[in-house]
């Protein structure tokens, strides 16, 4: 019988192996800043600025508002993962463990305002969400995966179990032009966090409490800053970079009989490139580069436990495009490709991460005073299909599994420009 005391540094092993894996798939960077941003799969986003949500990005953008203006909107991502072929091997057995669907909608609201000062100098500030996840796999699936004789509880609550995280990002940005075309921002974020880590250590069908639980919130602090440069009216470019941040929540947790109080973990910084170009008068094109620093990400510390990752920074390719149809009505659409932080080798059952490929369209409807507007957005995101196959240290077991993760993005934005 599994004995909680006897094997409490065991216990601890297992879960630093496989936990808060779902928290921290490539996955949490919310991208969701704009319902037009999400219609044109964020191609051009540090740049374009027709609203106010263009401060999320890049604050020099805000140079090119000549009248304050206001955003603000609901994004709502619906992840879907299907894990399937399911089994725990290890000690000359195979276990086949119950498949799991994986679906769950997260609202991801924003609210952006900006203040010109004059014709050269503008202001802003910005309410939304830069990291997010949400998943809850089954009981019955935490329930399985048990291994006679191991000296571990059933593997599927090590790798499932629930993982809640929240954050909301504070913005105060300000820009200048400081010459006749080139334009500098710069702005404070605090980021409020939190969070919920779940995994039950379940022994014949009952949670021993020897699992990992956690459940705290807490505050951090970063920048960003970016410039404009516009040729003319119709070509322009940007650069932006965001701080990483170095995140603490408080709390209360337990892992293998011994408690802690908080969490550490490092937010990755970005930098993105985007150029925006009115090739006709009713058509534009645009694009983004954005690169991501996962490599930052190395560990989780829970406590006194600490969980290594072997993350790598990525690159996100985006490209888009506008058409007026008419005063009233404006199409988008866009695609993009984004790479996962997680070579090959430390595929996990719990992140079902990959490489994902955008499909977005989206449109604006303007009133007829060219005061309000309101945008709306479609995204596809169709991620590849895994085989992973997850070992564990010190106890010599094996989870395989297929996984395959997609998602559905849809929002709705209204502008006004006083």
């Amino acid at each position: 019988m599994w004995k909680t005391c006897g094997n409490k540094a065991l216990t601890t092993a297992a879960m630093l192996l496989l936990v808060a894996e779902r928290a921290t798939a490539a996955g949490f960077q919310s991208t969701t800043h704009s319902a037009a941003g999400v219609g044109r799969a964020n191609a051009g986003e540090a740049v374009i600025a027709d609203n106010a949500s263009v401060l999320g990005r890049n604050p020099a953008a805000m140079t090119r508002f000549d009248r304050p203006a206001v955003s603000g909107g609901l994004n709502l991502v619906m992840p879907m993962t299907e894990v399937t072929d399911v089994s725990a091997n290890g000690l000359g057995q195979t276990v086949a463990m119950p498949d799991e669907d994986l679906n769950s909608v997260r609202p991801s609201p924003h609210f952006y305002l900006i203040q010109p000062l004059s014709d050269r100098f503008a202001v802003g500030t910005a309410v939304y969400s830069n990291f997010a996840t949400g998943t809850e796999f089954s009981t019955s699936f935490n329930k399985s995966g048990a291994l006679q004789g191991a000296p571990i509880p059933a593997l599927g609550g090590l790798v499932g179990g629930k993982t809640e995280v929240t954050t909301v990002n504070l913005n105060v940005s300000a820009a200048y032009e400081v010459i006749k075309g080139l334009s500098l921002g710069l702005g404070l974020d605090v980021l409020y966090g939190s969070g919920t880590f779940e995994r039950p250590a379940y022994v014949f069908g009952n949670d021993t409490g020897a699992g990992l639980n956690f459940e705290g919130d807490g505050w951090s602090v970063g920048w960003d800053a970016g410039l404009m440069y516009e040729i003319n009216e119709g070509n322009r470019f940007g650069l932006s970079y965001h701080s990483g941040m170095a995140f603490t929540a408080k709390g209360d947790g337990s892992a293998g009989g011994e408690t802690f109080d908080e969490t550490k973990l490092n937010l990755p910084a970005r930098a993105e490139f985007s150029g925006f170009h009115q090739v006709a008068r009713d058509w534009a094109l645009h694009y983004s580069l954005q690169w991501i620093g996962w490599s930052a990400f190395d560990q989780i510390e829970f406590g006194d436990l600490v969980k290594e990752y072997n993350w790598e920074d990525t690159l996100r390719y985006a490209v888009g495009t506008t058409y007026t149809i008419s005063p009233a009505w404006t199409w988008r659409a866009g695609l993009a490709y984004d790479e996962s932080p997680v070579k090959a080798e430390y595929r996990t059952v719990s992140i079902p991460d990959s490489n994902r490929i955008w499909y977005s369209t989206g449109a604006t409807w303007t009133a007829a005073s060219q005061h309000s507007s309101v945008d709306i957005a479609f995204t596809y995101i169709q991620g590849e299909q895994l085989d992973v196959s997850e070992t564990a240290s010190p106890t010599p077991f094996v989870v395989n599994s297929n996984t395959e993760t997609n998602a559905v993005i849809v929002g709705a934005s209204y502008n006004y420009r006083f």
